[in-house]
């Protein structure tokens, strides 16, 4: 992949946000993608729920990461 801040070739690796149990079990912990009308707010209104781990990639020439994370399941809610 191709960083799309400086156009070099990025390293590819894994994002991992949450705390060592999440990343360790893979449970517990959430993410949520929100609208950027909804961002800052403390509740927002919508978003997607997404994996705490995804597929990552660094760019070393300009050190900016790109993560891209899969959406969880409409079952997670409930």
């Amino acid at each position: 992949m191709n960083c799309p801040s400086c156009g070099k070739e990025m390293q590819k690796g894994e994002v991992q946000s949450g705390d060592l149990f999440t990343n360790l079990f893979k449970y517990g912990e959430h993410a949520l993608w929100v609208p950027q009308e909804e961002s800052g707010k403390m509740l927002p209104k919508s978003g997607v729920p997404i994996n705490v781990i995804g597929e990552g990639y660094y760019c070393k020439d300009c050190g900016k990461i790109v993560g891209i994370f899969e959406e969880r399941g409409a079952d997670f809610w409930q």
